[in-house]
């Protein structure tokens, strides 16, 4: 007689849950995000008036390149006087960095502008550059994240559509409407600059505005001068960095 022997089975113990998945990282945007609007227009704006010192010279880009010379230095010795302030020596090697790139593209703009023609390049090259390379080491090394886009604002719509058809204007000729563009964009920069002082929040966004308007400003008054198809650049530049600021700031 064959006996059958049972086995009681216990009940199998539950395997352990797996661990729970990291957190997707958030997007870290492409490389343009980690830049600044101004460095952005500016590759633009330096890099065209090179072109335009090398085969559009004429006495209205000179007087443009005279003023491009002045904003870039003007903003360099900015950035000197901060660097004399910093105690922090990554944030002193950064107002060093673009206080030098400055200096080269006030450099490289007052030779194209006194007849260097191209010569005025690998200087307007080597500050836009580093100007954005710096700018960029900046933003990653303190952990900034790319910045959210919101929407552009009507008014700065309607004044891109308005500047871009006079510099298509200006390729045609001079037009007596780039005297009052220019004074417009003049205020705008004043108004942008002067009121950072009463709102410090918002230095970082309306300093950048204030330069844009000040490139467009520059093209507006050479363009009216005489200086033809080669305002476009820097119309181009100076659009650039209003338009992306204005979308930046209105982020939510």
């Amino acid at each position: 007689m064959i006996s059958v022997k049972l086995q009681r089975h216990s009940p199998q113990t539950p395997r352990p849950l797996p661990p729970p998945k990291p957190p997707e990282p958030n997007d870290p945007g492409s490389l343009v995000d980690h830049v600044g609007a101004v460095q952005l227009g500016g590759l633009l704006s330096d890099l065209g008036m090179g072109a335009a010192y090398t085969f559009g010279a004429s006495t209205p880009v000179s007087g443009l390149g005279l003023a491009m010379a002045a904003f870039h230095g003007a903003r360099g010795a900015a950035f000197g006087a901060l660097a004399l302030k910093e105690k922090e020596a990554f944030k002193l090697k950064a107002r060093i960095g673009v206080a030098a790139s400055e200096g080269l593209l006030a450099a490289g703009h007052a030779l194209g502008a006194l007849g260097g023609g191209a010569w005025s390049i690998p200087l307007l090259a080597a500050g836009a550059g580093l100007n954005a390379f710096t700018d960029y080491k900046y933003r990653t090394h303190f952990g900034v994240e790319a910045p959210a886009k919101g929407p552009v604002s009507p008014a700065r719509i309607a004044g891109a559509m308005v500047d871009g058809a006079l510099g298509v204007s200006y390729a045609a000729g001079a037009s007596s409407l780039g005297l009052v563009a220019g004074a417009g964009h003049l205020g705008a920069m004043v108004g942008y600059y002067g009121g950072s002082l009463w709102k410090p929040e918002m230095k970082h966004h309306w300093h950048s505005k204030g330069f844009g308007h000040a490139l467009l400003a520059a093209g507006h008054l050479a363009g009216a001068a005489g200086a033809g198809a080669w305002v476009l650049p820097v119309l181009a530049g100076g659009t650039l960095i209003t338009t992306l600021q204005d979308s930046r700031q209105n982020a939510k």
